[in-house]
């Protein structure tokens, strides 16, 4: 699988631990593929940015 960065940086306050920044690329590549085979109208890099968004929250949401 790819490696993946971050699309933008987090504020300090918001980051997650390297190893959950990690899991977090590798899910949100994983998503998008399986989007990708399943077709989705719009920009694609808007679709990315919004997919690692919204999984970002879900992480941070369950690591507190």
């Amino acid at each position: 699988m790819a490696d993946i960065q971050a699309p933008v940086a987090a504020p300090v306050a918001y980051r997650l631990n390297e190893g959950a920044e990690e899991f977090l690329a590798e899910l949100t590549d994983t998503a998008y593929r399986v989007a990708l085979r399943q077709g989705f109208v719009g920009s694609f890099i808007q679709f990315q940015l919004d997919l690692w968004s919204a999984l970002r929250a879900v992480l941070q949401r369950n690591s507190r």
